[in-house]
């Protein structure tokens, strides 16, 4: 019987040592593999937008202010007379309405987040008034057609006097705050209830101290207007009263003329635009006054407060850390606006800012001509594109966000954006961000929140921290 063949140990060992080998390789390109994976669908957070031209159409009437619908198909121009809406590729005309007055419209000025436009005449009225698009199809083809409604009319006092910049507000109950600049350089501030009266009508001049008004931002959600001045000095009034606006603020913002002022969504975030080419980010800060009411010296964050005494702290949530001291009373001190951080791509004067009405995200247009797309959160410039326009006098997003247009002459421009992740970039996924009404940079995570308002925190450093921990 003979006998069977049987493989030598040195065979089995290199048949190991092959398997062993392979899987070790194979393991190491699995892992290269998922590498390649993540870096690949990660790469796209750390890019920019795109601008691309779109169209240049010229309407037949020199304008002030200029805007577009969700489709980017039917623009508008406030000029003269009224308004003019007409079709962004060809420049054909889809529809006129005449001025709400019955004298000459000078100014006007275009909020996409809210579809208001603002108008100002020669005899010292504004009106507010909103823009809408009806989508219709006949058979199978879209058609956009436009509406202008009047939501109110104001005369700001009796000399009449032309108005050189116009803004202003609407809140749900539909009530109206209009607020100018006219030509004589006077800061001019209506009220107008939700039943169309007008209960409120102040010069807020005198409150300049000499100074020269040159910007405007209104909100009534969050109760404020900023005016910006040639000194470049901020000027904050409250309007928790809107029939009587009180003074509450006053700041040196730059050192130069301030040319632009814009609230970015949810009206938390004033962004400020100088003739020295500085964009910067303004919100409230909250500070809180600890008072020590017991009879022995305490220490908070480093600071002995004695007896009776009080010291004011940004409020690292003061009360509930010292609510089972009960000789520690807390309480708001101020809220004022401080600024946040600065974008210094602009060398020339800032003309235009265009806040995004679907993120945080504002454009920035300067006198040569340049556009530039930023992100306030993420603390990035997104795109620059040098246009070489000149005399721009209108600048406004689509309100999808996925477009942008400007007023530039007799000429509307329009442009094309693509910025898929505006909120991501390394700091604001890896460092502190200072998130607004937060007191200072912290690490956050809160990826959505229950209104387009919300501010995403895409911090990944508490997910890290909690994996660890719950590994460990």
């Amino acid at each position: 019987m003979g006998q069977g063949w049987h493989p030598s140990p040195r065979l089995w060992d290199r048949i190991a040592r092959w398997v062993i080998t392979g899987g070790g390789v194979g393991l190491i390109l699995a892992v290269l593999a998922i590498l390649v994976f993540i870096v690949r669908e990660a790469a796209p957070l750390a890019g920019g937008a795109d601008l691309d031209a779109q169209a240049v159409v010229s309407p037949e009437e020199r304008g002030f202010a200029t805007g577009v619908d969700e489709y980017r198909e039917i623009g508008f121009v406030a000029h003269r007379d009224g308004v003019m809406f007409h079709a962004i590729d060809s420049g054909e005309t889809a529809g006129e309405y005449g001025s709400p007055f019955d004298t000459t419209i000078t100014s006007a000025a275009f909020d996409a987040r809210t579809g208001s436009l603002f108008l100002g005449s020669t005899d010292g009225r504004a009106a507010l008034l909103s823009v809408d698009y009806e989508v219709r199809w006949d058979a199978s083809r879209r058609r956009i057609v436009p509406d202008l409604r009047t939501r109110g009319t104001v005369l700001f006092d009796s000399l009449q006097v032309a108005l050189r910049q116009v803004t202003g507000d609407r809140n749900e109950d539909g009530a109206v705050v209009l607020c100018g600049i006219d030509a004589n350089e006077r800061l001019l501030y209506a009220w107008i209830d939700e039943d169309g009266e007008q209960l409120a009508q102040e010069d807020l001049t005198r409150a300049l101290e000499g100074r020269t008004p040159t910007a405007l931002a209104v909100a009534l959600e969050t109760s404020v207007l900023a005016v910006g001045t040639d000194d470049g000095t901020l000027y904050f009034w409250s309007l928790t009263d809107p029939e009587s606006p009180q003074l509450e603020d006053r700041v040196n913002a730059s050192e130069s003329r301030i040319g632009a002022l814009q609230l970015l969504l949810g009206d938390q975030s004033l962004i400020v635009g100088s003739d020295d080419g500085e964009v910067a980010v303004w919100f409230r800060v909250r500070y809180a006054r600890v008072t020590n009411v017991g009879g022995e010296p305490i220490e908070i964050d480093g600071v002995e407060i004695g007896p009776r005494a009080s010291h004011v702290y940004l409020d690292r949530d003061l009360s509930a850390r010292y609510a089972h001291v009960p000789s520690v009373q807390v309480e708001t001190a101020d809220r004022p606006w401080t600024r946040i951080r600065t974008f210094e791509t602009h060398r020339r004067p800032i003309q235009h800012i265009a806040p995004s009405p679907r993120g945080k995200s504002f454009a920035t247009f300067d006198r040569a001509g340049v556009l530039a797309l930023h992100n306030s959160t993420s603390h990035r410039t997104l795109a620059v594109v040098e246009t070489e326009l000149e005399d721009v006098v209108g600048l406004s997003f689509a309100p999808r966000e996925d477009g942008l247009v400007a007023l530039a002459g007799r000429e509307v421009h329009a442009w094309r954006v693509d910025s898929p992740h505006p909120e991501a970039g390394v700091q604001a996924l890896f460092g502190k961000v200072w998130y607004e009404g937060y007191s200072e940079p912290e690490h956050v995570w809160q990826s959505t929140g229950g209104s387009e308002e919300f501010e995403p925190k895409m911090g990944l450093i508490p997910l890290f921290v909690g994996t660890l921990k719950g590994t460990l």
